[in-house]
């Protein structure tokens, strides 16, 4: 485990794929870390008003501050951080001999201009397509969009980086919202077709994809499907 001089405190809902990224990065880095969980539901008072008065979403980070002082009260000299794309790349910056980011700055080019696509489509579309909004075909053209810009082996810059820290846990939830067809609390009135697509040969590279991932030790830490919506 790579030890940091600063502590370091993840506040989230675990069933969120924006915990989650942040969560496989920490991993991947190695990190000591301590994750602080609640229902998103019921996010409690102290979140709002103390850690992220600003957005009040998940996740958020805490930077520093005394070991005894309880991550509900943050202190004085702690740094509070949030928004998942801006922590990946905050704990890149934190841990540069994990090698989170490529050394070459074409390929860190690269897979922060893949981060950006995921950070603008993936959630709207996905959002439209779990409230029945959309029949998914505008989340399917994404995918193929980001598929395509993945290599014929390995992640999204052949090494994994965080760009695919970015991209796996929609891609998961994605899937998960297909199999079970349910979508944002309601029954999901397209998932068969994006299943279908998911599974027919226009998608075979990001299968593979994600077949590759699931073999990391990162993401058996911190992903259980099972216990997933």
């Amino acid at each position: 485990m790579a030890s940091h001089p600063q502590r370091i405190v993840l506040y989230g809902v675990p069933t969120s794929p924006y915990v989650l990224r942040v969560r496989l990065a920490l991993e991947e880095a190695r990190a000591k870390y301590e994750a602080v969980y609640f229902d998103m539901d019921e996010r409690p008072p102290w979140f709002v008003e103390d850690v992220n008065p600003v957005t009040r979403k998940v996740p958020a980070l805490m930077y520093g501050g005394q070991e005894a002082t309880p991550p509900e009260t943050p202190a004085a000299d702690s740094v509070l951080l949030y928004e998942s794309l801006v922590l990946l790349e905050f704990i890149a910056d934190l841990f540069p001999d994990a090698g989170l980011l490529p050394a070459d700055p074409v390929q860190r080019a690269k897979a922060r201009l893949f981060m950006s696509i995921v950070g603008e489509k993936i959630a709207s579309d996905n959002a439209l397509w779990i409230t029945n909004r959309d029949d998914g075909s505008s989340l399917l053209q994404t995918l193929e969009t980001l598929q395509g810009m993945l290599p014929d082996e390995g992640f999204v810059v052949g090494e994994w980086s965080i760009a695919d820290a970015a991209f796996i846990p929609s891609l998961l939830f994605i899937n998960v919202f297909a199999n079970s067809g349910v979508g944002y609390w309601v029954k999901l009135e397209h998932g068969d077709k994006v299943k279908a697509e998911l599974e027919s040969p226009r998608f075979a590279r990001l299968r593979k994809y994600l077949d590759e991932w699931k073999e990391r030790p990162s993401l058996k830490a911190a992903w259980d499907e099972v216990s997933r919506p």
